[in-house]
């Protein structure tokens, strides 16, 4: 599959890990790219995927509620962590309590204790 897009790696190159982020590159939740990758979006190969993966996922969020990510084929190296009253972009609802920074913070230390966590594990 060609494409114009570009990665960006931002790190040294020879890093013995890499975290991939994805999102709909800045563009709005109503926009028809979004629309186009939300309709085309599949979970199935999260079932074998072997990749070590740490999905973060807002509980308000409408591309996978709690219940539906439940229903999902997860394999073993996938983990789910949920961002509390966070939409999508892990926005909370003022009357929560909680800040949209709190909750960007929540999910970095998320990441980060995977990425520490897979350092501790031993091939399979």
């Amino acid at each position: 599959m060609h494409s114009d897009h570009k990665l960006v790696f931002d790190g040294p190159a020879g890093a013995s890990r890499t975290i991939a982020l994805a999102h709909g590159a800045g563009a709005a939740m109503d926009s028809a790219f979004m629309d186009a990758f939300a309709a085309g979006l599949c979970v199935e190969h999260l079932a074998a995927i072997k990749t070590p993966t740490l999905i973060a996922q807002g509980e308000r969020d409408p591309f996978g509620s709690r219940e539906e990510v439940a229903g999902y084929k997860l394999a073993r190296g996938v983990q789910v962590t949920w961002i509390v009253d966070g939409d999508h972009s892990f926005k909370p609802r003022t009357a929560s309590g909680r800040s949209e920074q709190g909750n960007w913070e929540a999910a970095i230390k998320d990441v980060v204790e995977f990425v520490q966590s897979q350092g501790r594990k031993k091939p399979h």
